[in-house]
């Protein structure tokens, strides 16, 4: 039982130790907005766009993380709005969106909506 204990432990620390470089860069937590519970975060393939919850509204936004700029992609509303234009990319419902993921191409965002 020792044993295969070790062996788990050795490749971990091997991968561990693998796995770190002196020209990594430092990442700073940022606020992205106004409160401090925005969530349920996906970043893009590429690493230029980040999806997140915002807490206020529960929509779920999309952020370029080059820029900042800022893209709402479901505009939480009340069950009876649904005035949106059938042309509009916009969803509306009551629910707030969690669980986003960016596709691997980066061009489409699927996410789970909760009521």
């Amino acid at each position: 039982m020792w044993r295969g204990f070790r062996v788990a432990l050795l490749l971990w620390l091997t991968f561990a130790v693998t796995a770190y470089s002196d020209s990594a860069r430092v990442l700073q937590p940022r606020s992205l907005g106004e409160f401090a519970y925005d969530w349920y975060g996906s970043v893009s393939p590429d690493g230029r766009f980040l999806t997140y919850v915002e807490w206020e509204t529960g929509d779920l936004v999309l952020r370029d993380l080059s820029t900042g700029e800022k893209r709402n992609l479901t505009r939480k509303q009340g069950a009876w709005e649904y005035d949106l234009p059938p042309e509009s990319r916009h969803t509306a419902s009551n629910a707030f969106a969690i669980f986003s993921a960016i596709s691997p191409d980066g061009k489409q965002v699927a996410y789970k909506g909760r009521s």
